[in-house]
């Protein structure tokens, strides 16, 4: 599982490398909303890692706001559960899943604000 905070950047840990069937792949991230299907956001980050061997380190920044830079990690995402699938791809810098593998899922809790639930119930 993942946990993210908002308005900050987050520091997460995976281990995909011993799952990779690529040499030295880049990953591309799709985090789905549980709540909302149709909300969807597919985006990268650098592995900072200095032992990729053993583990692969991302930031992650969540802004709140619209500013987003899909292509380094900086994304705005509502409070909420998401599913997370992360794919391989030998290519840097691109969103494009289709025809990537999936090399890993799960999911991904946002904490803070979601507009959209709130007034729901009013």
């Amino acid at each position: 599982m993942i946990y993210l905070n908002q308005n900050t950047s987050n520091t997460i840990i995976l281990e995909l490398t011993s799952v990779s069937a690529l040499l030295n792949p880049y990953y591309v991230f799709n985090f789905n909303n549980d709540l909302y299907p149709d909300q969807n956001t597919t985006f990268t980050a650098n592995d900072q890692s200095n032992f990729k061997c053993r583990y692969n380190l991302f930031t992650i920044t969540l802004t709140g706001a619209s500013n987003t830079n899909l292509l380094n990690g900086t994304l705005n995402l509502n409070g909420g559960q998401y599913t997370y699938d992360i794919y391989e791809t030998p290519i840097s810098g691109s969103t494009i899943i289709t025809g990537l593998t999936s090399i890993t899922t799960g999911k991904v809790v946002v904490n803070g604000d979601n507009p959209s639930v709130a007034s729901i119930y009013l």
